[in-house]
């Protein structure tokens, strides 16, 4: 498949640097701040940067259309968080193969506090084919970190944009991450990701009845489920909104180290969970989820 290509994923190595660079270019406390209502009636704010940056990627992404129509791969278009959603029918017309999924810019509270050393949004850019996820990249444009994942292949950490390097003879950059297949969810001092400004009492109410002795890891934005990706945590819930842009790259990463996005049944035990996430759906909020 042409995800599994290298020079498609040097060409999105390639898109998502630039993309690092507009956004760290950008955040100052002289750049515009305003507040918006998506089409989920959520309200957030929005930053010139994440205009900036979701302006070059669609570009990007639609120069990379064009030569998959040209070359007779398929046909794709692109979900953003900053642009108005196109309706479902429009999304799934007889001839498109499937959408981009992009967040220029996830975890604004942090890019919009200027005392943070190391602010920790990311920035996040997934295909989705049949309502998955079969490629995503993550960044980390304060510390060059790159996260992406790939259906076949699997998952790699990129730590230093700046110097991509390869392990032996393999065609794909970065450490190879994985998630470790025999991890106890039932034991005692389970690592949870938590959200550091969304952690609401449904999700703390899982935490508490759920897991034993617990101990909470807080990070920002898409960074929760990268660390469940890499093994830093052994699960992450989220019992509140979020949208599809909010979780399908990073949900690739997890994906294809061997981990999952699946969908909350408080009626389940967690050995239970078989049902991950779809995307590209009707409307575009996710359920509520559990990463493990």
């Amino acid at each position: 498949m042409f995800y599994q290509e290298d020079n498609f994923l040097t060409a999105l190595i390639c898109i998502i640097k630039d993309a690092n660079r507009i956004l760290r270019d950008e955040r100052s406390p002289t750049m515009t701040i305003e507040e918006k209502v998506d089409s989920n009636g959520r309200k957030s704010k929005v930053t010139s940067g994440d205009l900036k940056a979701n302006e070059y990627i669609m570009k990007a992404l639609q120069k990379i259309n064009q030569t998959l129509i040209d070359d007779k791969i398929g046909c794709y278009n692109i979900i953003s968080e900053e642009i108005a959603e196109a309706p479902y029918d429009v999304r799934h017309a007889p001839l498109i193969d499937g959408s981009w999924c992009v967040d220029p810019l996830d975890g604004t509270a942090d890019y919009c506090n200027f005392e943070l050393d190391n602010p920790s949004y990311t920035c996040n850019i997934g295909l989705i084919i049949d309502g998955d996820p079969v490629f995503g990249i993550v960044s980390v444009p304060e510390t060059g970190v790159i996260y992406y994942g790939i259906k076949g292949v699997g998952s790699y950490k990129i730590d230093d944009e700046n110097h991509i390097l390869y392990e032996g003879e393999i065609m794909y950059p970065g450490r190879k991450i994985q998630v470790d297949p025999n991890k106890d969810l039932k034991a005692d001092g389970v690592r949870v990701a938590a959200s550091a400004s969304h952690l609401n009492h449904e999700t703390k109410a899982f935490i508490d009845s759920n897991l034993n002795n617990q101990i909470c890891k807080y990070y920002a934005s898409s960074l929760k489920l990268c660390a469940v990706a890499e093994g830093d945590v052994d699960i992450y819930p989220r019992c509140g909104p979020t949208c599809e842009w909010d979780t399908c790259a990073a949900d690739a990463v997890v994906r294809y180290a061997g981990g999952g996005v699946y969908i909350y049944n408080p009626a389940l035990q967690l050995d239970g969970y078989k049902e991950m996430l779809k995307y590209n759906k009707p409307y575009l909020l996710n359920p509520h989820f559990i990463v493990f």
